[in-house]
């Protein structure tokens, strides 16, 4: 099983130092991939377009305890902040995240151990 976790960058301008800094940490913690996409969201009937830059990092289940300090790590980072974690299932959604989904009900899935050590995780 692999983990992704998407990382959002709260501010543009910052964004190559934001972007190194992750890239360093997730590479101490032995993320084994990532990658950068940019999301451009137009508003129907407004003219301003929000765009958006997401990494997304790759972690394999036999690194939980790598991925977990990546994320305490992450927690404390001032102009990124976590957007989602997810394997089949969507372990965590922020609230901006949570706006762009259809309507689903998450709580009917049923969670392994270790992905419930994520959810607890992401809780406090």
């Amino acid at each position: 099983m692999i983990y992704t976790i998407d990382i959002a960058f709260k501010e543009p301008s910052g964004f190559e130092l934001d972007k190194n800094y992750i890239k360093n940490i997730a590479d101490q913690f032995g993320c084994f991939h990532y990658y950068i996409t940019h999301e451009y969201n137009i508003t129907k009937g407004k003219r301003n377009t929000e765009i958006s830059c997401i990494m997304t990092l790759l972690f394999y289940e036999d690194n939980l305890n790598g991925m977990i300090s990546f994320i305490k790590a992450i927690k404390n980072t001032k102009d990124v902040y976590i957007e989602s974690i997810y394997t089949d299932k969507i372990l965590y959604a922020s609230l901006k995240y949570k706006k762009t989904l259809i309507k689903r009900n998450l709580t009917k899935f049923n969670y392994s151990d270790n992905e419930q050590i994520i959810i607890d995780l992401m809780i406090k």
